[in-house]
C-alpha cells in the first residue's frame, strides 16, 4: 500500500506523467521520455532532512533515468512528496551501503542499496522544469 500511495501522489502532482507500472517493472512513470521509479518509505513521523531516502538493489544496474522519493505515513493518512534525484546521482558509489552498514545518525541499513539523505535531493517543485524538452541551438 505504502508503494502505490506513493505513486498516486507522484501521479497527482505531476500530472502530465504517464503511468507505465503495470507493464513495467523498471520503472512506474514516463515524463518527456524520462523513465521515472517512485521509491516510498513507510513512517511515523514528518520526514527530517536527514533521514535517507533509499532504491534498495540487489544488484547496481538501476534502469530508471529519475527516482522520486516519499514517504507514507503508517495510518496512510499522509504523503511526503521528498524530492527527486537522476539515476547518475542516486548511484554515485558513495551512496551505495551494504545490509548491516551504519550511518553517521546510528542507522543501520536493513538491505543493499543506494541511501542518500533527502537533504541531498532536489526539491519536489523543481522536477517538472528540469526535465521539459530543451531544444538544441542550431550553429
Amino acid at each position: 500500500m505504502t508503494g502505490f500511495l506513493g505513486e498516486v501522489a507522484f501521479g497527482k502532482y505531476i500530472k502530465a506523467a504517464e503511468h507505465v507500472g503495470e507493464q513495467c517493472y523498471t520503472h512506474d512513470y514516463l515524463f518527456n521520455k524520462k523513465k521515472v521509479d517512485v521509491k516510498s518509505k513507510t513512517c511515523t513521523t514528518r520526514p527530517q532532512l536527514h533521514y535517507i531516502a533509499s532504491v534498495n538493489s540487489a544488484n547496481k544496474d538501476l534502469k530508471a533515468d529519475v527516482y522520486f522519493f516519499t514517504r507514507v505515513h503508517k495510518d496512510f493518512s499522509k504523503v511526503w512528496l521528498l524530492g527527486w534525484a537522476s539515476r547518475h546521482h542516486v548511484t554515485k558509489p558513495l551512496n551505495f551501503k551494504k545490509k548491516g552498514d551504519s550511518d553517521e545518525e546510528g542507522f543501520t541499513y536493513l538491505c543493499d542499496g543506494y541511501h542518500l539523505p533527502i537533504k541531498a535531493l532536489r526539491r519536489p517543485d523543481s522536477f517538472e522544469s528540469s526535465h521539459r524538452y530543451r531544444r538544441k541551438k542550431k550553429g
